[in-house]
């Protein structure tokens, strides 16, 4: 509403005099249009209208006994006619116009929410294979039809929407959960140790078996064979299955020195920048080196916007290098344990299967000769040690 009074044209003017609100009831009789009305004393209000209404208050402020005084005037009209001599300007202010209006026809910054395992640039790309990138127009996209193409390209997803605003795309999705592994009974298969153990538990419901609890097995021990030979069946070949828990063990060790390195940053800093228009990008610098032997790397977008997501296809990148130099600091020898501990514990805990339960955990340090401590850790745990594998028939 305010733009379209804008575009028309309007005046603030003040009305004083002992019969303020006749005037403006007569106005409103009159279908004088009035708005933002604030009265300023019991004999003065101000107020807003059309320049059109304006034209036909003279007679009804004689009427009134009302003085009328003109505070502003405002809008497309009395812009034109201030400046209809600068005829340059006004071209200028044109052409402005018909460049804003054509650059916030396009689509110019896509963002990507919602995706967790897959990769940004996976989706963006199948968007572009489609048609939907940045610069295109943001008038009739067919969402729908994009999103069943790009579901189709990447098979991970389960949900795609496209929303536009202003000149920003915002492409929400969703990601499939993984899909329980279908098991094949079809399928002849051993059961082999796939790391070595002491066994705690040894139950098979299909195939025979080929070990007991209290056997100490070695990774790729058969435990459960898939091939049976009877007098009265003869040879069968058959889908092993079972559930062979044991006792393993797992340990890591390595050497660690008394010091821990730090990059510390300096306060020196260099900046180089890029400028990006309609998709070429400009280097504003020479030197295309790292500018210091030791340096942390911050990238900063500045894109060009009018507001509310219109963004502009214009930008700033900045690659701001801090200089940091290399500090060793010295550490005690606990600091020096804990530290290697945390380390090895994290490593070794990675190799961990979802079942792998922990029964104890300990670990020893040792110095050597050349000022290192070497940490050794040890992990006791049970955990499913089976593992289907196909039978090679002859």
């Amino acid at each position: 509403m305010k733009l379209l009074h804008w575009f028309r044209g309007f005046v603030r003017i003040r009305v004083r005099g002992f019969f303020v609100e006749r005037f403006l009831n007569i106005c409103m009789h009159r279908g004088i249009y009035l708005w933002d009305v604030t009265r300023r004393g019991a004999e003065s209000v101000e107020l807003n209208m059309s320049a059109r209404g304006f034209g036909q208050i003279r007679p009804i402020a004689r009427k009134t006994h009302s003085r009328v005084t003109i505070l502003r005037k405002s809008g497309l009209p009395i812009f034109i006619a201030r400046h209809r001599k600068r005829k340059a300007f006004l071209v200028g202010a044109l052409i402005a116009m018909v460049l804003f209006c054509y650059l916030t026809s396009f689509v110019w910054v896509i963002e990507v929410t919602g995706n967790e395992t897959v990769d940004t640039s996976r989706i963006t790309e199948s968007l572009a294979a489609h048609g939907f990138s940045e610069g295109r127009l943001r008038f009739g996209v067919d969402v729908l039809a994009l999103q069943n193409r790009v579901l189709l390209d990447v098979s991970e997803l389960s949900w795609l929407w496209v929303d536009i605003h202003g000149t920003k795309a915002t492409v929400e999705v969703r990601e499939k959960k993984p899909i329980p592994e279908m098991v094949d009974k079809s399928e002849p298969c051993n059961i082999v140790a796939r790391r070595g153990g002491l066994l705690t538990e040894v139950a098979v419901t299909e195939g025979e078996k080929m070990v007991s609890v209290g056997d100490v097995v070695s990774e790729g021990e058969l435990l459960v064979s898939g091939v049976t030979d009877s007098k009265y069946e003869g040879v069968r070949f058959l889908h092993s299955m079972g559930s062979i828990r044991a006792r393993t063990w797992y340990e890591k060790e390595g050497e660690f020195p008394p010091v821990r390195v730090e990059f510390q940053k300096t306060g020196k800093k260099i900046s180089k920048n890029t400028i990006n228009f309609f998709g070429f990008e400009v280097k504003l610098y020479l030197d295309k080196s790292q500018p210091f032997a030791y340096c942390e790397k911050e990238t900063k977008v500045h894109r060009a916007t009018l507001g509310f997501d219109r963004y502009l296809p214009l930008s700033l990148n900045r690659d701001i290098y801090h200089q940091t130099e290399r500090v060793e600091i010295p550490l005690t020898e606990e600091e020096v344990v804990f530290a290697a501990k945390e380390k090895l514990c994290a490593e070794v805990e990675a190799e961990f299967d979802g079942d792998t339960q922990v029964v104890s955990r300990s670990h020893s340090h040792i110095l050597t000769d050349s000022g290192n401590i070497k940490v050794k850790v040890e992990y006791e745990c049970t955990e499913e040690i089976g593992r289907q594998v196909p039978v090679l028939r002859q």
